[in-house]
Protein backbone atom coordinates (compact mmCIF):
# COMPACT_ATOMS: atom_id res chain seq x y z
CA UNK A 1 0.00 0.00 0.00
CA UNK A 2 2.69 2.17 0.91
CA UNK A 3 4.30 2.35 -2.64
CA UNK A 4 1.10 3.37 -4.44
CA UNK A 5 0.84 6.18 -2.09
CA UNK A 6 4.29 7.15 -2.68
CA UNK A 7 3.28 6.63 -6.61
CA UNK A 8 0.50 8.96 -6.28
CA UNK A 9 2.23 11.76 -4.26
CA UNK A 10 4.82 12.02 -6.65
CA UNK A 11 2.51 12.16 -9.83
CA UNK A 12 0.22 14.68 -8.11
CA UNK A 13 2.99 16.89 -7.53
CA UNK A 14 4.65 16.43 -11.08
CA UNK A 15 1.51 17.79 -12.39
CA UNK A 16 0.58 20.10 -10.33
CA UNK A 17 4.27 21.95 -11.24
CA UNK A 18 4.12 21.07 -15.19
CA UNK A 19 1.81 23.07 -15.98
CA UNK A 20 1.46 26.28 -13.03
CA UNK A 21 -1.09 28.14 -15.14
CA UNK A 22 -2.65 28.99 -11.95
CA UNK A 23 0.97 31.60 -10.90
CA UNK A 24 3.90 30.77 -8.87
CA UNK A 25 3.48 33.09 -6.27
CA UNK A 26 1.70 36.43 -4.83
CA UNK A 27 2.92 39.56 -3.82
CA UNK A 28 1.33 42.76 -2.40
CA UNK A 29 -2.11 41.29 -3.65
CA UNK A 30 -0.40 40.61 -7.26
CA UNK A 31 -0.02 37.04 -8.74
CA UNK A 32 3.32 36.20 -10.47
CA UNK A 33 3.43 33.55 -13.73
CA UNK A 34 6.42 31.92 -15.00
CA UNK A 35 6.34 35.10 -17.92
CA UNK A 36 7.74 37.36 -14.61
CA UNK A 37 10.89 35.57 -13.58
CA UNK A 38 13.65 35.72 -15.47
CA UNK A 39 15.06 33.96 -18.95
CA UNK A 40 17.47 32.00 -16.29
CA UNK A 41 15.08 31.42 -13.72
CA UNK A 42 12.22 29.94 -16.28
CA UNK A 43 15.25 27.54 -18.23
CA UNK A 44 16.00 26.27 -14.14
CA UNK A 45 11.93 25.48 -13.27
CA UNK A 46 11.98 23.94 -17.11
CA UNK A 47 15.06 22.12 -15.92
CA UNK A 48 13.65 20.69 -12.94
CA UNK A 49 10.31 19.62 -14.52
CA UNK A 50 12.29 17.62 -16.78
CA UNK A 51 14.08 15.87 -14.01
CA UNK A 52 11.15 15.08 -12.80
CA UNK A 53 8.84 14.17 -15.39
CA UNK A 54 11.53 11.54 -16.48
CA UNK A 55 11.20 10.20 -12.89
CA UNK A 56 7.64 10.20 -13.06
CA UNK A 57 7.64 8.64 -16.35
CA UNK A 58 9.73 5.58 -15.39
CA UNK A 59 7.38 4.86 -12.24
CA UNK A 60 4.52 5.22 -14.84
CA UNK A 61 6.24 2.76 -17.04
CA UNK A 62 6.46 0.25 -13.97
CA UNK A 63 3.62 0.24 -12.83
CA UNK A 64 1.80 -0.31 -15.99
CA UNK A 65 3.67 -3.42 -16.64
CA UNK A 66 3.12 -4.49 -13.07
CA UNK A 67 -0.55 -4.11 -13.55
CA UNK A 68 -0.40 -5.95 -17.00
CA UNK A 69 1.70 -8.73 -15.49
CA UNK A 70 -0.15 -9.31 -12.68
CA UNK A 71 -3.56 -9.94 -14.13
CA UNK A 72 -1.51 -12.14 -16.98
CA UNK A 73 -0.11 -13.98 -13.99
CA UNK A 74 -3.64 -15.02 -12.90
CA UNK A 75 -5.18 -15.38 -16.71
CA UNK A 76 -2.51 -18.20 -17.25
CA UNK A 77 -2.19 -19.71 -14.18
CA UNK A 78 1.10 -18.89 -13.38
CA UNK A 79 3.56 -16.13 -11.30
CA UNK A 80 4.59 -12.72 -12.19
CA UNK A 81 8.12 -13.83 -11.82
CA UNK A 82 7.95 -17.06 -14.79
CA UNK A 83 6.54 -13.64 -16.64
CA UNK A 84 9.11 -11.13 -15.67
CA UNK A 85 11.53 -14.04 -17.10
CA UNK A 86 9.69 -14.49 -19.98
CA UNK A 87 9.38 -11.01 -21.41
CA UNK A 88 12.37 -9.29 -19.87
CA UNK A 89 15.52 -11.91 -20.29
CA UNK A 90 18.91 -11.18 -19.13
CA UNK A 91 21.05 -10.16 -22.24
CA UNK A 92 24.52 -12.35 -23.28
CA UNK A 93 26.98 -10.35 -21.26
CA UNK A 94 29.83 -12.60 -21.88
CA UNK A 95 33.38 -11.47 -22.79
CA UNK A 96 32.55 -12.14 -26.25
CA UNK A 97 29.65 -10.23 -26.13
CA UNK A 98 31.26 -7.19 -24.02
CA UNK A 99 33.93 -7.03 -26.28
CA UNK A 100 31.81 -6.77 -29.61
CA UNK A 101 29.84 -3.73 -28.03
CA UNK A 102 33.59 -2.09 -27.39
CA UNK A 103 34.76 -2.28 -30.47
CA UNK A 104 31.57 -0.85 -32.34
CA UNK A 105 32.10 1.86 -30.12
CA UNK A 106 36.07 2.35 -29.67
CA UNK A 107 36.47 5.50 -31.38
CA UNK A 108 33.56 6.89 -28.68
CA UNK A 109 35.47 5.27 -26.04
CA UNK A 110 39.32 6.86 -24.83
CA UNK A 111 39.76 3.77 -22.10
CA UNK A 112 41.36 0.69 -22.41
CA UNK A 113 38.42 -2.39 -22.86
CA UNK A 114 39.37 -3.63 -19.10
CA UNK A 115 38.99 -0.03 -17.71
CA UNK A 116 35.54 -0.09 -19.39
CA UNK A 117 34.05 -3.44 -19.58
CA UNK A 118 32.32 -2.71 -15.83
CA UNK A 119 30.34 0.04 -17.53
CA UNK A 120 29.72 -1.56 -20.65
CA UNK A 121 27.83 -4.32 -19.39
CA UNK A 122 26.13 -2.01 -17.07
CA UNK A 123 25.05 -0.38 -19.96
CA UNK A 124 24.27 -2.78 -22.10
CA UNK A 125 21.91 -4.37 -19.78
CA UNK A 126 20.10 -0.86 -19.30
CA UNK A 127 19.80 -0.68 -23.47
CA UNK A 128 18.05 -4.08 -23.58
CA UNK A 129 16.14 -3.63 -20.48
CA UNK A 130 14.97 -0.09 -22.11
CA UNK A 131 13.80 -1.78 -25.30
CA UNK A 132 12.13 -5.13 -23.85
CA UNK A 133 9.81 -2.57 -22.11
CA UNK A 134 9.28 -0.50 -24.89
CA UNK A 135 8.12 -3.81 -26.84
CA UNK A 136 5.94 -4.97 -24.00
CA UNK A 137 4.61 -1.41 -23.42
CA UNK A 138 3.44 -1.60 -27.34
CA UNK A 139 1.65 -4.88 -26.59
CA UNK A 140 -0.24 -3.54 -23.55
CA UNK A 141 -1.53 -0.60 -25.95
CA UNK A 142 -2.48 -2.80 -28.54
CA UNK A 143 -3.67 -5.44 -26.44
CA UNK A 144 -5.28 -2.77 -23.46
CA UNK A 145 -5.84 0.38 -25.19
CA UNK A 146 -3.41 1.46 -22.23
CA UNK A 147 -1.87 4.66 -22.88
CA UNK A 148 0.63 6.86 -20.43
CA UNK A 149 -1.35 10.08 -19.72
CA UNK A 150 2.12 11.83 -17.55
CA UNK A 151 2.49 15.50 -19.65
CA UNK A 152 5.36 16.42 -20.65
CA UNK A 153 6.46 20.05 -19.47
CA UNK A 154 6.71 22.78 -22.08
CA UNK A 155 9.58 24.89 -22.70
CA UNK A 156 9.58 28.46 -21.88
CA UNK A 157 9.42 30.51 -24.67
CA UNK A 158 12.01 33.45 -24.31
CA UNK A 159 11.79 36.69 -26.04
CA UNK A 160 14.53 37.90 -28.10
CA UNK A 161 15.55 41.69 -29.35
CA UNK A 162 15.93 41.08 -33.19
CA UNK A 163 15.95 45.34 -33.97
CA UNK A 164 19.48 46.11 -35.41
CA UNK A 165 20.92 43.03 -35.78
CA UNK A 166 22.19 41.70 -39.40
CA UNK A 167 19.04 39.93 -41.03
CA UNK A 168 17.92 37.72 -43.66
CA UNK A 169 14.24 37.92 -45.47
CA UNK A 170 11.24 39.39 -45.79
CA UNK A 171 10.17 41.58 -42.75
CA UNK A 172 6.92 40.27 -43.02
CA UNK A 173 8.15 36.52 -42.58
CA UNK A 174 5.69 34.83 -39.48
CA UNK A 175 8.86 32.66 -38.84
CA UNK A 176 11.82 34.28 -37.66
CA UNK A 177 15.12 32.29 -36.74
CA UNK A 178 17.65 33.62 -34.04
CA UNK A 179 21.57 32.30 -34.82
CA UNK A 180 23.53 33.16 -32.50
CA UNK A 181 27.08 32.50 -33.94
CA UNK A 182 31.11 32.69 -34.39
CA UNK A 183 32.74 34.17 -37.60
CA UNK A 184 35.60 31.84 -36.77
CA UNK A 185 33.03 28.67 -35.02
CA UNK A 186 33.37 25.83 -37.64
CA UNK A 187 29.73 24.68 -36.22
CA UNK A 188 28.29 27.83 -37.03
CA UNK A 189 30.17 27.58 -40.57
CA UNK A 190 28.40 23.96 -41.35
CA UNK A 191 25.34 25.20 -39.77
CA UNK A 192 24.92 28.02 -42.31
CA UNK A 193 24.81 25.66 -45.35
CA UNK A 194 20.91 23.91 -44.46
CA UNK A 195 19.97 27.20 -42.65
CA UNK A 196 20.15 28.80 -46.45
CA UNK A 197 18.51 26.10 -48.17
CA UNK A 198 15.84 26.95 -45.82
CA UNK A 199 15.63 30.38 -46.18
CA UNK A 200 15.84 29.45 -49.90
CA UNK A 201 12.52 27.06 -49.77
CA UNK A 202 10.27 29.53 -47.56
CA UNK A 203 11.60 32.57 -48.86
CA UNK A 204 8.39 34.43 -47.95
CA UNK A 205 7.58 32.88 -44.95
CA UNK A 206 11.02 32.58 -42.93
CA UNK A 207 13.54 35.51 -42.03
CA UNK A 208 16.99 34.81 -40.50
CA UNK A 209 18.58 36.99 -37.62
CA UNK A 210 22.65 36.81 -36.87
CA UNK A 211 22.97 37.59 -33.10
CA UNK A 212 27.28 37.44 -32.48
CA UNK A 213 28.08 35.06 -29.85
CA UNK A 214 32.05 35.49 -29.77
CA UNK A 215 33.71 32.50 -28.14
CA UNK A 216 37.01 34.74 -27.38
CA UNK A 217 37.24 37.97 -26.59
CA UNK A 218 40.47 38.42 -28.34
CA UNK A 219 41.70 37.73 -31.37
CA UNK A 220 39.88 37.15 -34.96
CA UNK A 221 36.55 36.72 -33.46
CA UNK A 222 36.34 40.17 -32.18
CA UNK A 223 37.96 41.47 -34.99
CA UNK A 224 35.54 40.31 -37.58
CA UNK A 225 32.54 41.24 -35.52
CA UNK A 226 33.41 44.72 -35.12
CA UNK A 227 33.93 45.12 -38.72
Amino acid sequence: MKHYLILFSLLTYIFSCSHPSEGLYSYDSNTYYPDDLTGEQQQQIYQAQQDYYQVALKITREALVERYLAEEAIKRKTTVAALRKQYFPKPATDEKSLKEMYKKNKDKIPYSYLMVKGEIKGLLEEQTKAEQTSKLLKQIEREKGAKLLVRKPEPPATKLKTNGYPVKGTTTAKVTIVEFGDFTCPNCQAASKPLKKLLKKYSTSVRLVWRYFLLHDKGPSLQLAIK
